[in-house]
């Protein structure tokens, strides 16, 4: 159950941080975006 509820709060915080990123690449070029959302993906 522990397990579970980390694996949750893992992914919330996630949640989170794509959104921030998302805000912070707005302003700037497509290619730009689709590189970062690539590099987001990898980690």
């Amino acid at each position: 159950m522990a397990a579970k509820n980390h694996i949750e709060d893992n992914e919330e915080r996630l949640k989170q941080e794509r959104a921030k990123t998302k805000q912070r690449v707005a302003g700037r070029s497509k290619k730009k975006k689709k590189k970062n959302l690539i590099w987001v993906l990898r980690c």
